[in-house]
């Protein structure tokens, strides 16, 4: 058997062993801490929280490290002991929290956690200190975290994991300062390592990535996306994923969505449609919706793309070594690009889908539309 039927078989068991076809789990999540003792096995609990209260935590011993217990080993102990629980109590557990030190120490823990049971790992770092005013939601601080018991670190970090999750379940987005995107709750949700990315393609993909890879970083470049929205769009998860796998080779990336505005949404569906011939020849984009577009754009780009070491500013200013724009309205952005800074590449990724129907029929399109249509097509 090949290397790729074996990876694929091991996929198909894998997918075997989480499927669930019986009645609706409880949905529920958790929060690990361990205690550590020099030559002892260490101390392991695992809280259990639902939306409304804690209501239930194990605690069980696992073997010191050495060279007869290697981390994996430990890893699925770890495993073992989640997918039991879940299975005995008929429950679904959607993330589980833990200590950036345990996060560390044990390596393959979290993407075991999302390959094999489908669990969102939350690696949260945290302070031995009491919260300060400037502190983010998602750091854990604890003024006393040394002197609480077991349980009740575990029980901390379920109540943080909790707070990153929203209506349905769902990973809530994070927009931070700059309208930059924090992918992955800002990269606090490790869902794979360099490893788990190997393994699903062939060597020599895998050392073209590596090369590109490196000579991004050995030159230091600076990649900035920009899109109208982070959520919402099937290709929009692609952006997500490819942020994230850029971001475990070690390659400086950012992205970048614009700050709303009233009324903006419907002049953006008008230009899309108009462009992909589904606009009504007798609506056809105006003048006036045209420049509420670019004032918004050059609005966003003043406030938080054109500062000092911001993405639009000049290279010798900190700005991107290269620009990506995935959507038509945020097209003037690369004007803005170009202006501070006219050597800098800038890639337009072109997103519109133009319906046969219109491209065969030009009377579908404006002459305004179509010197449009060839400004955004290049």
């Amino acid at each position: 058997m090949s290397e790729q039927q074996q990876r694929r078989k091991l996929e198909r068991d894998i997918n075997a062993a989480i499927s669930w076809s019986g009645r609706s789990l409880t949905t529920i999540y958790a929060g690990i801490s361990i205690l550590h003792r020099d030559y002892e096995d260490s101390r392991a609990a695992i809280a259990f929280r639902n939306s409304a209260y804690l209501f239930d935590y194990i605690v069980f011993d696992l073997p010191a490290e050495s060279s007869n217990t290697p981390v994996h080993t430990i890893c699925n102990q770890i495993i073992s002991e989640l997918r039991t629980y879940s299975e005995k109590q008929k429950i679904k557990i959607v993330g589980l929290a833990m200590p950036l030190s345990l996060a560390d120490k044990y390596r393959p823990l979290c993407p075991q956690l999302w390959r094999e049971l489908d669990i969102l790992p939350l690696v949260l770092e945290h302070k031995e200190r009491a919260r300060a005013d400037a502190d983010q939601g998602e750091l854990a601080t604890f003024a006393s975290w040394n002197t609480k018991e077991l349980d009740e670190q575990a029980d901390s970090m379920v109540r943080k994991c909790m707070r990153s999750f929203g209506v349905g379940h769902v990973l809530q987005g994070e927009i931070g300062l700059g309208s930059l995107v924090g992918v992955d709750r800002n990269f606090r949700v490790r869902l794979a390592d360099l490893d788990d990315y190997q393994e699903t393609v062939n060597n020599r993909t895998w050392s073209i990535a590596q090369h590109y890879a490196e000579e991004l970083k050995r030159r230091n470049v600076k990649i900035a996306f920009f899109s109208l929205s982070s959520h919402g769009r099937p290709d929009i998860h692609t952006r997500h994923s490819l942020v994230r796998f850029l971001r475990c080779l070690g390659v400086n990336v950012q992205w970048y969505v614009p700050k709303p505005r009233p009324g903006i949404n419907g002049i953006i569906r008008k230009m899309q449609d108009s462009l992909e011939g589904l606009c009504a020849r007798d609506d056809p984009i105006t003048i006036d919706e045209e420049m509420c577009i670019l004032q918004w754009v050059y609005e966003n780009a003043r406030r938080y793309w054109l500062c000092e070491d911001d993405p639009l500013q000049a290279r010798s200013k900190g700005g991107a070594d290269i620009v990506v724009i995935d959507d038509v309205p945020l097209t003037p952005a690369a004007l803005l690009s170009k202006q501070t800074d006219p050597g800098r590449p800038v890639i337009f990724e072109n997103r519109l889908q133009v319906q046969r129907s219109a491209l065969q029929d030009a009377r579908n399109f404006s002459t305004q539309e179509q010197l449009l249509f060839r400004e955004t097509s290049f």
